[in-house]
């Protein structure tokens, strides 16, 4: 286990609510979704890596509002799973 990567990780985990503060999929979420699935990539094979790049994005809204409730859902469930795999990663 490389614990630099564990503490990255930790540190993007430490990002999210900040994201919760963005428009919806802003260019800052999709670089934040980027350099994560990267790092996980180092330390995990792509069944575990599909953990969290998994996590489907809905892409259809019938207003704004909808719009951004679904993306905090959407957050919530990639710090679930980025929490859950930190903690797979430490265990192991």
């Amino acid at each position: 286990m490389n614990i630099n990567i564990v503490e990255q990780l930790k540190n993007k985990l430490g990002e999210i609510d900040g994201l919760a503060q963005e428009e919806a999929y802003s260019a800052k979420y999709q670089i934040w979704n980027k350099t994560t699935s990267r790092l996980l990539a180092e330390v995990l094979d792509e069944e575990m890596q599909g953990v969290f790049t998994g996590i489907l994005v809905v892409s259809s809204y019938r207003s704004a509002g909808d719009a951004q409730r679904m993306y905090l859902n959407h957050l919530k469930k990639k710090k679930e799973a980025l929490q859950g795999l930190i903690d797979y990663l430490k265990s192991s």
